[in-house]
């Protein structure tokens, strides 16, 4: 039997990072925001006042130099909302798919991972959909595929609108389910006695023939009933 396929990674915006099989259970994601300050010095500082510390910064704060403390997402067996914060101009995502169902004795292929930088503004609502594991003939939550031995794991991914798969900025693939191997049949055929002995005796046969038609090129029918 065949286990359920994987999936694919993507995303819309520069990846920064992809790996394959890394994943073992449910998915998940975590998320760092970004912030923009809202008045930062247009100029620095061409001398310091007395007692002023020696070191002076060389530049403006820089978008990324000012982060809120990740934010995780598990797997929680539905959609989860995100509102992005005041002032977030973009946001990192290291999101995970979740691994594949095992079959009778092997465990299904681990979940894929991807992480990206994508932009985005403060209250702005997005939908955050955490892959499941799939299960002995069964998919994991999120487009794990169903089979007759390990069902695929599903694929986690954040999107801008509900149950629309277009709208997905970035997902993580799930993992493949495994395989079973299929039932091997031992066929055994009964031949009558009879039936058996008639087999062995026609090469005996045959061989006399030869033997009789080479020594006797000439030989009838006749011949053969009666002895030489």
């Amino acid at each position: 039997y065949t286990g359920g396929g994987g999936g694919s990674s993507y995303s819309a915006y520069a990846t920064i990072a992809e790996v394959a099989g890394f994943v073992t259970g449910d998915g998940y994601a975590t998320i760092i925001f970004h912030q923009s300050p809202t008045s930062a010095p247009s100029s620095m500082p061409t001398s310091l006042p007395s007692g002023a510390p020696s070191n002076v910064p060389s530049s403006a704060p820089s978008l990324n130099e000012l982060n809120v403390a990740a934010i995780l997402f598990p797997y929680s067996g539905g959609y989860q909302e995100l509102v992005i914060p005041p002032e977030v101009t973009s946001m990192t995502v290291e999101i995970h798919g979740a691994q594949g169902g095992e079959n009778s004795t092997e465990p299904g292929a681990n979940g894929g991972s991807i992480s990206s930088t994508i932009p985005v503004s403060p209250s702005d609502v997005l939908y955050v959909y955490i892959g499941g594991k799939g299960s002995y003939g069964g998919g994991g939550f999120n487009g794990g595929g169903d089979s007759s031995a390990g069902g695929g794991g599903g694929a986690s991914d954040i999107r801008t609108n509900i149950n629309d798969l277009s709208s997905r900025l970035i997902v993580a693939g799930g993992g493949g389910g495994a395989g079973q191997q299929g039932a091997t049949t031992t066929c055994v055929v009964s031949v009558d006695q009879p039936m058996l002995a008639l087999v062995a005796i026609i090469p005996i046969l045959l061989a006399v023939l030869a033997g009789l038609v080479e020594t006797k090129p000439m030989v009838v029918l006749e011949d053969l009933l009666v002895a030489p």
